[in-house]
C-alpha cells in the first residue's frame, strides 16, 4: 500500500536539520506538506496502474484484458435458461413470439412462434433474466402475466437448467492460473480440459484418455452450478474441440456426469426459540448441497464427518444424532464420471 501524506511528510521533515522551525505553519512544513500531498497522489496513482498489471490484483475490464493478452481467454459471460413449456388451448389460436408466460417471480418469453393444435403446443422459451436465476424446478412455470387469447394452461415438465451466472474474477484466475500451470501441447489431457472448460455453462471437466482402447477419449462434463449437463452443452463442447484439435486425434466422447444421490436421515436437537423447524431444514439442505458443489470433481466420496459438521452449523442446529447416509454411517464412494447431489433429508 502507498505510504499516506502523513507519513511522506514526516519522512521528509525527519531530513531537515532540527535547529531550523518545522512546526505546522512554518515555512518547511508548509512547503513540504504541499509537496507530500503531490507525492501521495502520484503513489496512488503507480500503485494503482501496477494493481491493474498482475493478473492476482486486476479486476473487472482489467482482468479480463491481461487474461486475453497472457493466454487468449475471455470471461464466460452468463446466459438466460431455456427450454420447452407444453401450452393447452383452443385450437388454431396463435402463440406469438415475444410474448410471455411466468413462474411466481420469472418471465419467460417465447423464442419462436407457434399454433395450438389437437389442445396444446410445445413452444421454446427462455428466462427474461440472466443467471442461474433463471433455474426452476418442472411444473413451475404455470401463468400467463396477461390473458393471451385461446391460451388455457403453461407448464413445463422438466426443470430448467441452464442458466448460468457470469464467470467471476476469481473463477476466471483460477482458470488462467489452471491454464498457464498445466503444459497443453499436442492435445494433452490439459488441453482438452481447457478446451471444454472454455465454453459457457461448464463449470469442469474430466479428461479420461484411453477410456475404450486405444485413440479414444471421453470428456465427462458438470455445468457451472456443479450438476449434470443438458444436451445442448454436451453438443457444443464435442463440436468446439472437434475444431480446434488436430485431425486424426482419434475417437471423442463427451458425456455429463451421472448423478449419485446423497440420501440422509438424522435427529436433530433445534433451538426453537429463534427458528422455526422448516428454516432448520433449509439451512441444513443448503449447507449440504454447497458442500457437495465444493467436492464435485475434486475428491472421490462424500465424507460422512464433513455431512455432520454441514448440519452442526447449520443456524438453528444445537445438536443431531442418528445420521445416517445412503442407509449407512461412512463414506460414500463418487465414480469417476459421478457427481453427488442432494436426494433428500428425513429429518427426526
Amino acid at each position: 500500500m502507498a505510504d499516506s501524506k502523513a507519513i511522506i511528510l514526516n519522512r521528509m521533515l525527519a531530513d531537515i536539520d532540527s535547529n531550523y522551525d518545522k512546526s505546522q505553519g512554518s515555512f518547511f512544513y508548509d512547503v513540504l506538506s504541499a509537496t507530500a500531498t503531490e507525492f501521495e497522489k502520484k503513489y496512488k496513482e503507480n500503485e494503482n496502474e501496477i494493481r491493474k498489471k498482475h493478473i492476482n490484483s486486476a479486476v473487472g475490464k482489467e482482468l479480463e484484458e491481461l487474461v486475453k493478452e497472457y493466454a487468449n481467454m475471455e470471461r464466460k459471460h452468463s446466459t438466460q435458461s431455456s427450454d420447452i413449456v407444453i401450452i393447452t388451448g383452443s385450437n388454431g389460436f396463435p402463440i406469438i413470439e415475444g410474448e410471455m408466460v411466468a413462474s411466481d417471480n420469472l418471465n419467460f418469453i417465447f423464442t419462436e412462434s407457434s399454433t395450438i393444435v389437437n389442445g396444446t403446443a410445445a413452444v421454446k422459451v427462455k428466462c427474461e433474466t440472466y443467471g442461474s436465476t433463471g433455474n426452476v424446478p418442472a411444473s413451475t412455470i404455470k401463468y400467463f402475466p396477461k390473458t393471451l387469447p385461446g391460451l388455457q394452461t403453461v407448464t413445463n415438465t422438466e426443470p430448467f437448467i441452464n442458466g448460468y451466472d457470469e464467470e467471476t474474477d476469481d473463477e476466471l484466475k483460477a482458470r488462467y492460473y489452471e491454464k498457464i500451470g498445466e503444459p497443453q501441447t499436442n492435445s494433452n489431457i490439459a488441453e482438452y480440459r481447457a478446451w471444454a472448460k472454455s465454453i459457457i455453462g461448464v463449470g469442469d471437466a474430466r479428461v479420461l484418455p484411453l477410456w475404450n482402447g486405444v485413440g479414444t477419449i471421453k470428456i465427462v462434463l458438470i455445468n457451472s452450478n456443479k450438476l449434470p449437463v443438458e444436451q445442448n452443452l454436451i453438443d457444443n463442447v464435442h463440436n468446439y474441440i472437434l475444431s480446434v484439435r488436430s485431425a486424426f486425434s482419434g475417437t471423442l466422447t463427451v458425456v455429463s456426469a451421472n448423478s449419485k444421490a446423497i440420501t440422509i436421515s438424522v435427529t436433530l436437537d433445534i433451538d426453537t426459540l429463534n427458528y422455526t423447524a422448516d428454516q432448520v431444514e433449509t439451512n441444513i439442505e443448503t449447507n449440504i448441497t454447497e458442500y457437495l458443489k465444493e467436492i464435485a470433481f475434486k475428491q472421490d466420496y462424500v465424507s460422512y464427518a464433513q455431512l455432520g459438521n454441514k448440519i452442526l452449523n447449520s443456524d438453528g442446529v444445537k445438536d443431531y444424532s442418528n445420521l445416517v447416509v445412503n442407509n449407512g454411517t461412512s463414506n460414500v464412494a463418487i465414480g469417476e464420471t459421478e457427481i453427488a447431489i442432494l436426494g433428500g433429508v428425513a429429518f427426526g
